[in-house]
């Protein structure tokens, strides 16, 4: 009978550890922004890892980085470290999120229009962005991968800049 017991009540538990950051699993998620953001970007997002623990949060970025064709469209709000690379004289630009270990699980972003940094979005440090997730097909060792992106990324906020 404990065992029973045990057993619902983990079944009862597991959807609420699996639903992170899906604001469909979360109401009230669906209607809370982050200060002075109001209208920066549409609501609901699918995906808001705003509101996760950091170790939560690199698990999804984590899986979207495995295999990004099922999350193809899907809106997302995310918190990170911003940074840029040089690569054959390109500029690609990541969000890094960091578990609680220190690792990190980094996620291309591209800016809308002609993929540069808009004005006032900042070179590097934490930020809060919003985007559409998508992939692409490149090769890797001779295999065919897809990459995750987020796409038309805005930026919501910048630690220490005020708005939150």
């Amino acid at each position: 009978m404990k065992k029973l017991a045990a057993l619902l009540a983990l079944l009862l538990v597991l959807p609420l550890l699996c639903a992170c950051g899906e604001t469909k699993a979360a109401p009230e998620a669906q209607t809370r922004s982050l200060p002075g953001d109001a209208g920066d970007y549409p609501e609901p997002v699918d995906w808001d890892l705003t509101f996760c623990q950091p170790e939560e949060a690199y698990r999804e970025v984590e899986h979207y980085n495995i295999d990004p064709t099922g999350y193809k469209g899907m809106s997302l709000r995310l918190m990170g470290e911003f940074f840029s690379v040089q690569d054959h004289g390109k500029t690609f630009y990541y969000i890094g999120v960091r578990d609680d270990d220190g690792c990190v699980e980094n996620l291309e972003i591209r800016f809308p229009g002609d993929g540069s940094m808009p004005e006032g979005f900042p070179k590097e440090g934490e930020v809060t962005v919003y985007g559409v997730l998508d992939y692409y097909g490149t090769q890797r060792d001779g295999k065919d991968v897809n990459c995750a992106v987020l796409t038309d990324t805005e930026l919501s906020r910048v630690r220490g800049d005020g708005r939150g």
